[in-house]
């Protein structure tokens, strides 16, 4: 048996994104993407405050440090490979245009693409959260 096949993993993945104003990355969170608040901590031995959205089987955890230090990365195709760790969150949707439709009509803007990649078989496209993360949302075609 192999060590990856005793860790039972459930069909969902909880993200946690750092923001420097836990009141601002709860509305636009809830605004752009549709999540809700479901718990909300406040951890004083680590002296940070923590929000779970939730939608659908998607969570996200928002963690606001007292001293949040802002991580650039420079906008997509490749200069946001230069840096490790995660470079960006990935969505799946199934039409990538009418998603760019609606983050338009929300004023948000769009980084890079909509493009479509032959090599990969899909469109993407990426956006930035209030805090200077990276979205990227994608379709199979």
């Amino acid at each position: 048996m192999t060590t990856a096949s005793c860790v039972n993993l459930k069909n969902s993945l909880n993200a946690c994104v750092v923001v420097s104003d836990l009141e601002a990355g709860i509305a636009w969170y809830r605004r752009v993407l549709g999540f809700e608040l479901y718990q909300r901590h406040r951890y004083g031995s680590f002296g940070v405050e923590v929000a779970y959205l939730q939608r659908e089987a998607l969570e996200i955890e928002l963690v606001e440090p007292p001293e949040p230090k802002p991580c650039h990365r420079d906008d997509p195709p490749g200069g946001h490979f230069a840096w490790r760790g995660i470079s960006q969150l990935s969505f799946r949707v199934t039409d990538i245009d009418a998603a760019v439709q609606q983050l338009e009509e929300q004023a948000v803007a769009i980084v890079f693409g909509p493009l479509y990649s032959e090599e990969f078989n899909l469109k993407a496209c990426f956006i930035r959260d209030c805090d200077d993360n990276l979205i990227e949302f994608i379709q199979r075609m």
